[in-house]
């Protein structure tokens, strides 16, 4: 069952999607999918991004409404990109993060391609999206990388941020799963939280 605040939505070219997050009442506070392509998750006091970028914290003097973007991304793909433009457009966010993971759970016995090749990768492809950047929060933390640890410290980092955990809907079937499923509904949900029944 999901919750108040979860938003999702199918493209015909990524397949289901959803976001979590947007405190209800706000502005966009469920994300406007309506005109969606029918048929319709360190060291540093900030995360090292790979590139300069407009930062609406300081320019526009109000809330942000960041996307976070999660994953392994060996390899990052079309579906990723049109995932995240999708999401930002629906629900009006500032600025899109995608935060390769440095170990991700569920591949800790597979094999994958070294951080700073995905990172590389990932610069490649977002090159020319003001409203994207690479963030090395996960990386330079090492060890696994988990939402919950990352969505604590972007929290903590900036507590004016309004988040929005991006993510698809085959990862959203498994969210349950995942370690501190209600917490990241805290950080990723500004308004009413989810019960325990409805993590279920």
């Amino acid at each position: 069952m999901l919750s108040a605040g979860f938003v999702p939505f199918r493209s015909s070219r990524i397949g289901p999607a959803a976001v979590l997050g947007g405190e209800v009442g706000s502005r966009k506070s469920e994300c406007d999918v309506g005109n969606l392509p029918s048929p319709c998750s360190s060291g540093h006091e900030e995360p090292i991004l790979s590139r300069t970028m407009r930062n609406p914290e300081i320019e526009g003097n109000r809330q942000m409404r960041l996307g976070v973007f999660g994953g392994a991304f060996d390899p990052v793909h079309y579906g990723h990109l049109l995932l995240a433009e999708l999401c930002r457009e629906a629900c009006q966010l500032d600025q899109v993060w995608f935060l390769p993971a440095a170990s991700p759970p569920h591949k800790r016995h597979y094999v994958i391609t070294p951080a700073q090749q995905r990172i590389e990768m990932l610069e490649l492809a977002i090159g020319g999206n003001e409203h994207f950047a690479v963030s090395r929060l996960e990386v330079d933390r090492g060890g696994v990388s988990y939402t919950v640890d990352t969505l604590a410290q972007l929290k903590a980092e900036a507590p004016q941020r309004e988040l929005f955990f991006l993510l698809g809907a085959d990862s959203l079937v498994d969210l349950p799963c995942w370690r501190e499923p209600e917490r990241i509904c805290e950080l990723a949900m500004p308004g009413p939280k989810p019960s325990a029944a409805t993590m279920s």
